[in-house]
């Protein structure tokens, strides 16, 4: 399906935002990059993960309204679980559900504190953003 106007296709992310993503896989793929910079801890003595500036400048630019289509949340996270322990099914996904899988990470941080650096180390975010590099130019919204 070629796009040829923005119409109500507009709420998916554009080919120019795509682009922008897409320079993270060099760097998440780096076997010598760390997702996590070091732990901290709150006044409770709980740890949490102080992010690397590229895991914290990536996960802004798909915390973006473009990328968070309204989905059943339950239902998204159920489905993120079934990617993450099989990650063969990414092949042949569409942009829109790479962009749910995008807003169920999102989500997944939200409530699980480190989620996110650690779905970068664990590779599933460059597999995404693989994935999303082989989506043709012509299924992505050109504004």
């Amino acid at each position: 399906m070629e796009y040829t106007g923005c119409g109500d296709v507009s709420k998916l992310p554009n080919r120019e935002q795509v682009a922008s993503l897409l320079r993270y896989i060099p760097i998440f793929e780096d076997p010598g990059f760390s997702a996590v910079l070091r732990y901290s801890a709150n006044e409770a003595g709980e740890r949490y993960p102080i992010w690397a500036d590229e895991v914290r400048r990536f996960y802004r630019e798909i915390n973006y309204d473009r990328f968070l289509l309204e989905y059943d949340m339950p239902e998204l996270q159920r489905e993120l679980k079934r990617y993450i322990d099989d990650p063969s099914l990414m092949a042949g996904i569409d942009l829109q559900a790479i962009c749910r899988l995008f807003a169920a990470h999102l989500q997944r941080e939200t409530f699980q504190e480190g989620h996110f650096p650690e779905m970068v180390a664990s590779g599933h975010m460059a597999a995404l953003l693989r994935r999303l590099a082989e989506i043709p130019e012509d299924q992505i919204p050109p504004c």
